[in-house]
């Protein structure tokens, strides 16, 4: 039984180490990228490079004390600092993901139904405005966490991390859990409301701009970004809310109490890289140093060529509109 454990734990150890670095690295990236262009940035960006700021410190977290726990099987640092990487891993990252995750939403329903106010210029922006309000929301709603009796902790012989076992923490931990999907069922309210924007307009498109074309284009991938990271976040939800209880097997509880909030960070980052064009440019240019690949575009067209990009959006418009009616 002994043996067992401790190739488990070194197993989940390695696996909590790996998949940290790599979430740190692709989330560090982005936040680089973006904030060297901050004042580029759009909206949907800002938000963006916040997130990926505190999927770094959610990263950070798990690299300086579960896994170290984990490895040395062994409490390395008093227990206050367990409370505190409880609170930012825990109940911080509970309240602080989602709600971000409605401005990004937010954003996409503004862009898509109000353009106009959406493209205007305001001498505060918004979202930085709104950002800053759910920064100190989540920092104060989670400071009763540090409360005796009401801490979510890392338990190293469950490898997991679990609240405690008092009235305090239940009533917390069920606070945050309605929290956490009552903040994704609005999220993802709003990306409803823009797919059926999206799919009315798709099947009234007429011959027009390419800059409109492209805007549409734009606004679906940024739409599908939205719903991945709100699926990966109610996931990570449910799973340290509920699944825990389906299987009492070791392994089984770490994968869904610990290993899927890193891994869930790590996964947002590789979505924000994979589907965002404008953060796979941002990051070729301020990060690996290579010119802008719009140069060709500065270049007065033929209109042969126009004609042809327009048809090809035009087709992909109707496609997605033919795919959404089947």
């Amino acid at each position: 039984m002994e043996e067992s454990f401790t190739r488990l734990r070194v197993i989940a150890a390695t696996c909590m180490l790996l998949t940290s670095i790599v979430g740190l690295i692709l989330n560090f990236t982005i936040a680089i990228a973006l904030f060297a262009r901050f004042k580029l940035n759009s909206g949907f960006l800002v938000i963006c490079m916040v997130k990926s700021m505190a999927n770094n410190i959610i990263c950070v977290g798990f690299l300086l004390w579960p896994v170290p726990v984990t490895y040395l099987n062994s409490y390395y640092l008093p227990s206050f600092y367990n409370v505190l990487a409880g609170q930012i891993i825990g109940w911080f990252a509970w309240s602080y993901s989602p709600t971000t995750q409605i401005l990004l939403a937010g954003n996409r329903l503004m862009a898509v139904y109000f353009p106009q106010a959406y493209h205007s210029k305001y001498k505060y922006s918004p979202n930085r405005i709104f950002l800053s309000i759910i920064f100190i929301l989540s920092i104060t709603i989670s400071l009763p966490g540090f409360m005796d009796g009401c801490n979510f902790i890392f338990e190293l012989d469950l490898i997991s991390w679990v609240p405690e076992s008092t009235p305090c923490s239940s009533r917390l931990s069920s606070f945050f859990t309605y929290f956490a999907f009552s903040m994704s069922f609005i999220s993802n309210t709003f990306n409803v409301i823009v797919f059926l924007k999206l799919v009315s307009d798709a099947k009234t498109a007429k011959i027009s701009s390419i800059q409109h074309l492209n805007r549409q284009r734009r606004n679906r991938r940024m739409l599908f970004q939205s719903v991945c990271q709100d699926l990966i976040i109610a996931i990570d939800t449910f799973n340290t809310t509920y699944a825990w209880s389906f299987y009492s097997a070791l392994w089984y509880q770490f994968i869904v109490c610990a290993y899927s909030r890193v891994l869930a960070r790590t996964l947002e980052g590789l979505v924000m890289v994979l589907i965002n064009e404008a953060i796979r440019e941002a990051i070729r240019i301020k990060v690996f140093g290579k010119q802008n690949q719009k140069s060709s575009s500065e270049t007065p067209a033929s209109s042969s060529m126009l004609a042809t990009h327009s048809k090809n959006i035009m087709a992909s418009n109707r496609l997605f509109s033919i795919r959404v009616n089947n």
